[in-house]
């Protein structure tokens, strides 16, 4: 009977394993597409496995590594971004995303598919070239509306979702991601002709 029990959980596991594994796949080619899309080249998003996750004590939510200037085709996300990212996906046509509109905090959870879209946008930023925090933090939050409408937004609430975290994630990044040229007009507005921001 214990044997039987063993072959039940192993296979249960494998099954999980493969499945899990089919997923985070088509997650990463889905979010590859976006972050390609803001690099204005093809890049990569690497999800971080579950495995990894549990040994996992870094504090950095994303990753872009740099060799003498240029950044790397690729992106490593946390797996809690990565997961944000596909809540968001699904979640784009829920009453639970008008809260963005609503001039409150929303509840922790549409905040942090918010925030992971941001941290998509920031990581593309890199992956496009920009080395500084603060620059690809700025330029990040004008970028996550299209990060939202990719992911199933409509363009009213893609726009919506920018101004959300224009207005809760970027105050809540460190210091050293945020600049006080990053407004509308200034030095690191993507659409200097456009008074709309972000």
């Amino acid at each position: 009977m214990v044997k039987v029990l063993l072959v039940i959980v192993i296979v249960g596991a494998a099954v999980w394993a493969g499945t899990s594994h089919e997923r985070d796949k088509k997650t990463e080619h889905r979010l590859g597409v976006i972050a390609s899309e803001i690099a204005a080249r093809p890049v990569g998003v690497n999800c971080q496995s579950f495995a990894a996750e549990l040994i996992d004590v870094t504090s950095d939510v994303g990753r872009v590594e740099f060799d003498r200037g240029r950044p790397s085709d690729v992106t490593k996300l946390k797996r809690k971004v990565c997961g944000a990212l596909e809540r968001l996906r699904h979640d784009a046509a829920s009453p639970d995303l008008a809260c963005v509109d609503s001039g409150t905090r929303c509840p922790q959870r549409v905040h942090a598919e918010i925030w992971a879209a941001t941290v998509l946008a920031h990581e593309s930023m890199h992956l496009a070239g920009e080395i500084r925090e603060d620059i690809a933090e700025c330029k990040a939050v004008q970028v996550t509306p299209l990060v939202a409408q990719r992911l199933g937004a409509s363009e009213e609430l893609a726009r919506a979702i920018g101004g959300y975290s224009w207005r809760y994630v970027y105050p809540e990044a460190r210091e050293d991601y945020r600049s006080l040229d990053c407004f509308s007009g200034g030095p690191y507005d993507l659409r200097p002709a456009d008074p709309r921001w972000p």
